[in-house]
């Protein structure tokens, strides 16, 4: 990873963790934008993904769809182009180091409209 990326990676983690002290969803001012963050493990929580970029910025997740088994940290996203259902666990997190990622959301239209 470039020295630029992770120092803004790390900036926008402190950033997201200052905002959120609770744990879980946060909604932003930007519509289509959501930060997540936890200090705990999950394990295979049911969800189904909408038409969506993944990024984690700090910990890694497992997401099971249908048969197969994803891994994804820092350095790999998820992108949704549909509603997927999905089962997923939070693999690293801790008191020290919570889980912290973001999701921008997209319409169908959108995509359409990229398409």
């Amino acid at each position: 990873m470039s020295i630029l990326f992770e120092e803004n990676r790390k900036e926008l983690v402190a950033y997201i963790q200052e905002k959120n002290q609770n744990e879980g969803s946060v909604k932003t001012d930007v519509p289509s934008l959501y930060f997540f963050s936890t200090k705990s493990l999950l394990e295979t929580v049911n969800v189904i993904y909408e038409p969506s970029l993944c990024v984690i910025l700090q910990g890694s997740k497992s997401v099971s769809l249908g048969n197969q088994m994803y891994e994804y940290d820092p350095f790999k996203y998820l992108l949704s182009s549909t509603h997927i259902p999905a089962k997923i666990n939070i693999n690293e997190a801790s008191q020290q180091t919570p889980f912290v990622s973001l999701k921008i959301t997209f319409t169908l239209e959108q995509i359409y409209e990229v398409l």
